[in-house]
């Protein structure tokens, strides 16, 4: 990643211009707030104290606190001169923490009514001081050992425990006399070494984190009920290495992940990493490591800087006191659940602001499109689909085929590839046609192919493809998915597009990893679900495959809700499957499942077995069943339910097979809709359970979220395509209409997975809302 030294002389041009408007910014800032908000920060947020002992920004210590800060400098300066504590010292340590921590609960109970200033304060200050941050970040980018640093943090990353290390001295008192204080000259010996070690680089060993800030960061919590811990506050002692070079910074890393230092790595958290930064733009690399020998494990923090970020934080530029301040303030509202979600449109209007560049009013979201076609030939379709994505001339992140069998898929992955060279693409198989924009398309041959685009520069989509399953899916699936997400933060979204027979163990691999992350997907499908199969996958990083899986882990830079409904209801039909092997319900009530189903469906109204157990004229008979599935309850109330559509019987095993797997002692349901009334049923479900992921996951008015989505992703059962397809083109505009109209696409599958499982015969989306995801933000120091 080297760069040219007109590169390098641009980007320290544009330094200089941003430092010289950015600094004085900051000091008008720091310098001349308004009466209201010097008010606020002597009422409401006086609490808010530097390490030092002073206000933010000026004026009295309220209710006391003037004596505690007096008192616990005091007290730590003798924890340092003399090692311990007195009976005397811990008793006057407990009244100050005592008091502290009442005053602190008092500014939070204030804080509401104060809301509106800090929300300004807060956006001021960061487009103010993140510009200098943000270009020094980019010149450190173009850094020539930028890429190996990144890729040797990531090893370093995966090698460590992958859960949050926390301090086995839970209490402030046994956190400083306990564990800092004996932790304070082993960890000062690793910092001699490492200068020995490192000539060229610059080993500070910084002073005991002070009490006052440690307050300060356990209190200023969104859970009140952790308030006042300090497990989670890893540095206490702490030391820099500042390298003038990544490959300097190399070294350093290599140096403390030695195993014969004495010392082990327990976290990684490297923030040079593409979309790491914190929310001012701050990148460095932080460790925090353990003495292998150390009786308490009390966790030390070193941080690995570049010199051209440090610089900017030095006192004539005024980064770091603007930062200090913008910190507190968004402790304070985070504590409110206040996040502030426009940090990066903040940075980037800063950034324009200090180049002069006039900017927009409005934050620059992702552009999503979707398109399809009819036509017959592969080359003519993929050419006038994808002239359809309109994305404003923005360049693609990432590109979704959706296409019927009867497309070549090698022509299909070779012309789209040669239509995007450089972007992510996967294609998925999808039942007899597309929709695209609440339109159906699909011709008197079930063709139809579509495409489906993102561009959004600020997120990132990994394609992770598996060409060939078997019955090691679930574990394969796991070990690829850690491996695409080690040193990163979770995704936000997963998206899958596997082989039929394969769905459920697929999604139990990847939410083995993800956890509560969504997942959403269908199984890929043919025209007809007969043999030879004809369904496929393919992607830009496997090619094509049949059996395999393609998944797309997404970070968008914007919130995501997703939704899988189905338009059935439930009957009286009710049993237990007491007999069971994969997908094939062998019997139910202890009599044979196929015996129990007929008679089920014939109870409402429908044959749709026709067989007898025992019959000589055939054994397994595909059946009808889109309109009488089999449900398995999700709740108390029968309100929700995984929906299973069945396929065949067969008569002399007496069995009922299934489109999912079933275990002993599932409690079935005989669901069922008429094909007039589904669609409306859907609809309805789609906009109830749409609007409360909407409320849960992004917070907001569920309406407007619906209303206003940039785009969406939908999934349809090809079962229901068959069902409905005399009716297909004027019905799917109604089922279309829960992603609020937007730029869409759906394909049709042989199973559906969404944020209940995997199951069939059902509608979804996966929507893309207008709300910017808060990026990873600085753990305060």
């Amino acid at each position: 990643m080297g760069c040219s030294f007109s590169d390098q002389k641009s980007s320290q041009e544009s330094l200089t211009v941003v430092v010289h408007g950015s600094s004085h910014d900051s000091r008008d800032v720091l310098g001349q707030q308004s009466e209201s908000t010097r008010h606020l920060m002597g009422t409401g947020a006086s609490l808010l104290v530097l390490p030092d002992g002073t206000t933010w920004p000026d004026g009295d210590l309220r209710d006391g606190m003037a004596s505690c800060v007096e008192s616990l400098t005091e007290l730590q300066a003798k924890l340092v001169s003399a090692g311990a504590w007195t009976a005397e010292d811990r008793e006057g340590l407990g009244t100050a923490l005592d008091h502290s921590r009442r005053v602190y609960s008092k500014l939070i109970d204030e804080a509401p009514a104060h809301r509106e200033e800090m929300q300004k304060l807060r956006s001021t200050l960061l487009t103010d001081f993140s510009p200098l941050y943000v270009a020094g970040y980019n010149i450190v980018t173009k850094d020539p050992g930028f890429a190996d640093f990144i890729a040797q943090a990531d090893r370093c990353a995966s090698n460590a425990p992958q859960q949050k290390p926390r301090q086995t001295t839970p209490q402030l008192e046994q956190l400083y006399e306990t564990g800092a204080v004996n932790a304070r000259e082993p960890f000062k010996s690793l910092l001699d070494a490492a200068g020995d070690k490192l000539a060229d680089a610059k080993i500070e060993m910084a002073p005991l984190k002070k009490m006052t800030r440690t307050v300060e960061k356990s209190m200023l919590r969104p859970d009140a009920a952790r308030r006042g811990e300090v497990d989670d506050i890893l540095d206490v002692v702490r030391g820099m290495v500042i390298c003038g070079s990544m490959h300097e910074l190399g070294v350093a890393l290599a140096f403390f992940a030695e195993p014969d230092c004495g010392w082990k790595i327990v976290r990684v958290k490297n923030r040079f990493a593409d979309g790491a930064q914190t929310s001012g733009g701050w990148a460095d690399c932080l460790l925090n490591i353990v003495r292998s020998d150390d009786p308490h494990q009390h966790v030390c923090e070193v941080q690995l800087v570049h010199k051209k970020m440090l610089v900017l934080r030095g006192e004539d530029m005024g980064g770091h006191d603007a930062y200090n301040q913008y910190r507190r303030a968004d402790e304070l509202l985070l504590v409110l659940d206040e996040k502030d979600v426009f940090a990066p449109v903040h940075r980037a209007v800063g950034m324009l602001k200090g180049l002069g560049v006039v900017t927009p009013g409005t934050p620059d979201l992702p552009r999503i499109a979707a398109g399809a076609s009819y036509k017959a030939d592969t080359q003519k379709a993929l050419d006038s689909a994808h002239s359809s994505l309109r994305l404003g001339g923005a360049a693609p992140s990432l590109v979704i085929a959706a296409y019927t069998c009867t497309h070549d898929k090698n022509k299909v992955f070779e012309g789209l590839r040669k239509l995007c060279p450089d972007v992510p693409v996967v294609g998925v198989s999808s039942c007899r046609g597309v929709v695209a924009n609440g339109r159906w398309y699909s011709s008197s041959k079930s063709r139809a192919l579509g495409l489906w685009a993102i561009s959004d520069d600020r997120g990132d989509y990994d394609v992770v493809h598996i060409k060939e399953l078997s019955n090691d899916a679930q574990q394969v699936v796991a070990d690829k998915v850690t491996a695409a997400t080690a040193g990163r933060p979770m995704p936000q979204f997963v998206l899958c597009f596997s082989a039929l027979g394969f769905s459920e163990a697929v999604l139990k691999g990847i939410k083995s990893v993800v956890g509560a992350v969504p997942v959403f997907g269908g199984t890929a499908a043919d025209n007809e679900l007969k043999k030879p199969y004809e369904w496929s996958q393919f992607s830009s990083e496997g090619g094509v495959s049949q059996n395999g899986v393609v998944l797309v882990l997404g970070w968008s830079s914007v919130e995501v809700a997703c939704y899988m409904s189905s338009g059935f209801q439930p009957t009286e039909q009710k049993g237990v499957a007491t007999r069971t092997s994969g997908s094939t319900i062998l019997e139910i009530d202890g009599r044979p499942a196929m015996t129990v189903y007929d008679e089920w469906t014939r109870a409402s109204g429908e044959v749709v077995v026709g067989l007898t157990t025992g019959s000589i004229d055939t054994t397994t008979e595909a059946i009808a069943g889109e309109l009488r599935p089999i449900g398995v309850p999700l709740d108390d109330d029968d309100k929700e339910f995984r929906v299973l559509h069945p396929l065949s019987v067969d008569s002399a095993a007496g069995s009922l097979t299934v489109g999912g797997w079933v275990a002993e002692g599932t409690n079935l349901t005989l669901l069922a809709a008429e094909a007039e009334t589904l669609v409306n049923n859907i609809c309805e479900v789609s906009s109830a359970l749409v609007k409360s992921d909407a409320q849960k996951r992004l917070g907001v008015d569920a309406s407007g979220a619906v209303e206003e989505c940039l785009g969406a992703f939908m999934i349809f059962c090809g079962g229901l395509v068959k069902a409905l397809q005399d009716d297909m083109e004027e019905r799917w505009e109604e089922l279309a209409d829960p992603g609020g109209k937007r730029e869409a696409l759906g394909m049709c599958a042989f199973g559906e997975q969404g944020p209940r499982g995997h199951g069939n015969l059902m509608v979804g989306a996966l929507l893309f809302s207008n709300k910017p995801v808060r990026p990873t933000r600085l753990e305060p120091s």
